[in-house]
């Protein structure tokens, strides 16, 4: 990169910043192994190279700065087995969090109040209710058995989560709140039919009650095993919280 710089300088052009961009990484995995380079680390092994060019330098670090800041709060509907296949089923889905599916990112996945601890751990797959095969958030996951009704959290939902997200197949957006100790307020509302039938600027969506009661029953059957007309269920929570804190919190301190 640098004799690149020189190269253009030779060529008559004048160069007064270089982007560098991001890539920096966040411990998604959770097992302490991982030694992820701060925005520091960066910029000190690049120091000497860049000084001498006389550039002002730019990164893009968003990731390693948000990317722990947010959980995505699942509530578990079923618990089933095919063969030797275990699945939890969830109201969190693909349509909230698309990475995993979309190119098998992993995510870190617990229970937000974990069993006993002689209650057994096993193998699972953490699936959606989505009638899709790749509507999942994490494949082969060792955790206990929960119960219907019970939470999981899953972890470093800060980055390219919810600005991915989507209301396909009428599974309409979640609400998000906002966590500074022991308070919380809430920065996004849940999306209703109603709200989301108002972008649409054609009769079908606005006239008669039939047709509206029509389009409430197709609502109702998507999402009636993911939502049960509460969508307050599925929740996501910005918090800060460290990327290698042991278990999941919703009591943690803002950044000032």
């Amino acid at each position: 990169m640098v004799e690149y710089v020189k190269e253009i300088r030779a060529q008559g052009f004048e160069m007064e910043y270089l982007n560098i961009g991001g890539g920096l990484a966040i411990d998604y995995m959770h097992d302490g192994k991982n030694n992820i380079p701060t925005p520091m680390d960066l910029m000190d092994s690049i120091r000497d190279v860049i000084m001498p060019l006389n550039l002002k330098l730019i990164i893009e670090p968003g990731r390693s700065l948000i990317g722990n800041t947010c959980v995505l709060v699942t509530k578990v509907i079923g618990v089933k087995q095919n063969g030797s296949k275990k699945f939890i089923v969830g109201n969190g889905s693909m349509s909230e969090l698309l990475r995993p599916s979309l190119y098998d990112a992993y995510h870190h996945i617990e229970l937000a109040e974990p069993e006993s601890r002689s209650a057994p751990f096993d193998a699972y797959d953490v699936v959606g209710p989505v009638c899709e095969s790749a509507d999942f958030l994490g494949k082969n996951r060792k955790l206990q058995k929960p119960n219907e009704g019970d939470c999981l959290v899953v972890f470093d939902t800060g980055a390219y989560c919810q600005s991915m997200s989507s209301n396909y197949n009428l599974k309409l957006t979640c609400p998000e709140y906002w966590v500074d100790g022991k308070d919380y307020q809430p920065i996004r509302k849940p999306l209703t039919l109603d709200t989301y039938l108002e972008q649409f600027d054609c009769e079908v969506m606005s006239s008669t009650d039939h047709e509206k009661q029509s389009l409430m029953a197709r609502y109702s059957k998507n999402n009636e095993r993911s939502v049960r007309s509460d969508s307050k269920e599925r929740v996501s929570l910005y918090m800060n919280t460290s990327i290698n804190h042991p278990r999941p919190t919703y009591t943690t301190q803002h950044k000032k």
